[in-house]
């Protein structure tokens, strides 16, 4: 049975996979922009990755790989 990646909607969500340094992919309109990325830092209102880019979370759908 196919796995379905959870997505991340709260701050606890964030910071657990920041935490524990757990793979998300990227999502914009559908559109996969980045995966296989771990989350360094998060706020309010953006997150940024350790590919040096920040996403701003109204815009983006993060998942757990």
């Amino acid at each position: 049975m196919k796995q379905v990646n959870r997505q991340l909607v709260s701050d606890q969500d964030f910071e657990r996979m920041r935490v524990f340094s757990q793979l998300i992919a990227v999502y914009r309109d559908n559109e996969l922009l980045d995966a296989n990325i771990r989350i360094v830092t998060h706020g309010e209102h953006s997150v940024t990755c350790d590919n040096d880019e920040t996403y701003i979370k109204s815009n983006h759908q993060f998942y757990r790989l």
